[in-house]
């Protein structure tokens, strides 16, 4: 009689026999159903690990808008992640703060140098301030309740006598 073969489960690396293991597909071996599904949910958790931040993407194409096609995304990448990793601050906060530097403190950024770490790092707490300043003044107007209700102002008119004692009265 032949000995069985035998295989290693993907997920645990246990041996098992060939023909008592789960064979979801080719060449594909696992202790029973539960390994198999273990082994698809880790996989699942790469994935979405790879998932590419969209404000990341965002901000990287307002870089490229700010510097042009001369930019190094290397460069660009690293000083994001450090600012992160130093700072604790989001690319969403980042792009907010070059908004702000441009059109509120209406100031250029300079191309020559392909470094915003400086601006981001001089001005993130005063850009947070502000938008969230404004989030709050929007936030008590969208609160409020405004009346649809149009007033009626009855104007009633002063003679002129009166104007005039008014005048004399003033010098």
């Amino acid at each position: 009689m032949a000995e069985p073969v035998m295989v290693k489960c993907k997920c645990c690396h246990n041996e098992i026999e060939r023909d008592t293991a789960y064979n979801p597909s080719p060449k594909m071996y696992y202790c029973n159903v539960e390994c198999f599904q273990k082994k698809q949910q880790e996989k699942n958790k790469k994935k979405k690990k790879k998932v590419v931040d969209k404000d990341y993407e965002e901000l990287m194409e307002i870089l490229t808008n700010i510097y042009g096609s001369k930019m190094n995304n290397g460069v660009m990448g690293r000083q994001i992640r450090l600012l992160k990793d130093n700072y604790n601050f989001t690319c969403r906060g980042m792009i907010l703060t070059l908004d702000y530097y441009q059109t509120i403190l209406k100031k250029n950024i300079n191309t020559n140098y392909f470094s915003f770490y400086g601006i981001i790092e001089g001005c993130y707490i005063d850009a947070k301030n502000y938008w969230l300043e404004k989030q709050k003044i929007k936030k008590a107007i969208e609160e409020y309740g405004f009346d649809d209700k149009t007033k009626k102002v009855k104007v009633v008119e002063r003679s002129r006598n009166l104007k005039d004692k008014l005048k004399v009265e003033e010098f």
